[in-house]
């Protein structure tokens, strides 16, 4: 029965962009909860495409690609495909942040060569820091929002590194009147926020509608750099995920349910 499944009745609102919440809300949905999708964030193709056009022109003088995220496997690829690379993009080396890109990247064909212990940024500049010769030439894929970790960190260890931007974040104004209406009425338990990005969106719509937040909805971040995000703004009270996934969350949001309320 459903009222069986650990997160029966239990409403929790999805911030991350529409393309990347379907699988996010089936696991919430499996669980017995109510999955609402308020996809805070879209991505588009930068306007000017000639920086992406002469990476990609310059690509066999690459030996190692970096991707940070599964949206820049999907800009990146798309852009290979357009320029007719893909023989090129087969001798390359790939180093992913996590297993989500992973899979996005073997849904185009291609395998990873190297994945972080921990799906951040620092822990994948660590892994690349002891598996990369020093004489190799990387290129590193990004979108605009991403941080400087993985670049300033190969650059400051006399590595040959090169990025390049192949998406960009923008807010979705769209879902505005939406999720303002479910906060002012209390209609979530649960706020989950996968990105820095989607915390600044949300804290961005917050301060616009004049909100005032109470502790009637938890917020739930993927990992501790969206948590530093969300402590910024004194998002209270406020769960971090143990495995930097959405199945992760989901598990902490369980977690958090079956405690005790005076914990």
């Amino acid at each position: 029965m459903m009222t069986s499944l650990p997160l029966a009745g239990v409403t929790i609102g999805v911030t991350r962009a529409k393309e990347q919440s379907r699988s996010f809300i089936k696991k919430i949905e499996a669980q017995g909860g109510i999955a609402v999708a308020v996809p805070l964030l879209a991505f588009q193709s930068p306007k000017d495409k000639q920086p992406i056009q002469k990476a990609l022109s310059h690509l066999h003088t690459y030996d190692w690609l970096v991707i940070t995220s599964a949206n820049g496997v999907h800009f990146f690829l798309n852009e290979v495909d357009e320029m007719d690379k893909r023989s090129e993009l087969m001798t390359k080396q790939i180093a992913v942040v996590g297993t989500k890109t992973e899979e996005v990247l073997q849904s185009y064909g291609l395998t990873a060569s190297l994945l972080p212990d921990q799906f951040v940024a620092e822990s994948l500049l660590e892994k690349l820091q002891t598996n990369l010769h020093k004489d190799s030439h990387i290129l590193l894929v990004k979108g605009n929002l991403s941080r400087d970790v993985l670049y300033d960190g190969l650059k400051e260890d006399g590595f040959s590194v090169e990025e390049v931007t192949v998406y960009e974040t923008v807010e979705n104004e769209e879902v505005e009147d939406n999720l303002v209406h479910m906060l002012t009425n209390h209609k979530l338990d649960y706020l989950t926020f996968t990105s820095p990005s989607t915390v600044q969106h949300f804290i961005n719509m917050v301060n616009k509608n004049h909100l005032t937040l109470d502790e009637q909805i938890t917020f739930v971040c993927i990992g501790p750099i969206t948590a530093q995000a969300a402590e910024q703004w004194n998002l209270q009270p406020l769960l971090v995920a143990k495995e930097f996934t959405t199945e992760g969350m989901i598990q902490e949001i369980i977690e958090h349910k079956g405690r005790p309320k005076h914990v």
